[in-house]
């Protein structure tokens, strides 16, 4: 069975300054895993530069799916 969310990526530092992008949930099917799910930045990528892709990606996705394999 395939669950879907409405992903909200926000942009999230580590304690190096390094950013990452976050996919949080807008909305989301009931059973959606509740855990923390990420994209890990290419190193040297500004703080700027990761927001600039967080709005991308907000402007641009609409669902996120998680299948569970047997």
């Amino acid at each position: 069975m395939t669950l879907r969310a409405r992903p909200i990526f926000t942009v999230k530092q580590y304690e190096s300054r390094h950013p990452w992008i976050c996919i949080e949930y807008a909305t989301a099917d009931d059973d959606m895993p509740k855990d923390l799910f990420g994209f890990e930045l290419a190193k040297g990528t500004t703080f700027d530069k990761a927001l600039e892709i967080a709005s991308y990606l907000n402007a641009n996705l609409e669902e996120f799916s998680f299948t569970k394999l047997p």
